[in-house]
């Protein structure tokens, strides 16, 4: 008995250092949810203009052209629940803040993150926002659980990979390029469409969104910031 459970220990260890390898490859590089998090949390006070959404804003809105000292916190597939959570996790620090600018696409109101096809951005929030959504649940606070990459892996223990971050210093999205176009891209927003289409729709989350944005209103109202919905 102890002969086998040595050599199972000696089948088990290199997988579950293997698997270590691999989350560490994914929570050390700086990405995109990592460094506005840690932007957010040294400079709210200092921020003017605050840009939420998902994709339409995150490439959409680029802060070096305000006036205003700006930033944009929106990200790709960021749902109004998550939009709030930032709002509201930075709000009292935002000393200087004279507006917030939130578009909301079509799909906006009707959904989540959660249970959704990219379901797997929510370990970001999780992980790098701190946020407590999800605080004992695995899925959501594990990277591999989304998949395994031993390539990350290697190239984060050879100093190869020490950021995945694709978003400005102000936050605006720039991996969004025509150069970069993927093959057949005109066909994309149908498929984008068809993705994020809810139907039929959960009234439940529908009602949970429409007051995540009058808290912001009712906020900004009562604090003299100018809330811009698009």
């Amino acid at each position: 008995m102890k002969r086998f459970l040595k050599k199972l220990s000696l089948i088990i260890a290199p997988v579950l250092l293997g698997l270590i390898l691999c989350e560490m490859a994914e929570r050390c590089p700086d990405n995109d949810y990592k460094f506005k998090n840690k932007y957010l949390t040294e400079n709210a006070d200092s921020i003017q203009v605050l840009i939420l959404g998902s994709s339409h804003s995150f490439f959409g809105i680029d802060p070096s052209y305000f006036d205003l000292n700006a930033f944009n916190a929106a990200n790709v597939s960021q749902s109004l629940k998550y939009d709030y959570f930032i709002f509201d996790k930075f709000k009292d620090k935002m000393n200087s803040l004279k507006c917030v600018i939130l578009p909301i696409s079509y799909f906006s109101l009707f959904s989540d993150l959660e249970g959704g096809i990219e379901d797997w951005r929510v370990t970001n929030y999780s992980l790098f926002y701190d946020c407590p959504y999800h605080k004992w649940e695995l899925r959501y606070n594990l990277k591999i659980y989304n998949g395994i990459h031993p390539k990350n892996a290697l190239f984060w223990l050879a100093g190869k990979l020490n950021s995945n971050r694709s978003c400005s210093d102000y936050g605006w999205g720039m991996s969004y390029k025509f150069e970069d176009r993927a093959e057949q891209w005109q066909d994309s927003g149908p498929v984008a469409a068809n993705r994020h289409t809810k139907d039929p729709v959960d009234n439940a989350v529908l009602l949970e969104n429409c007051n995540r944005i009058e808290n912001i209103v009712r906020y900004c109202s009562e604090n003299n910031i100018l809330f811009h919905l698009q």
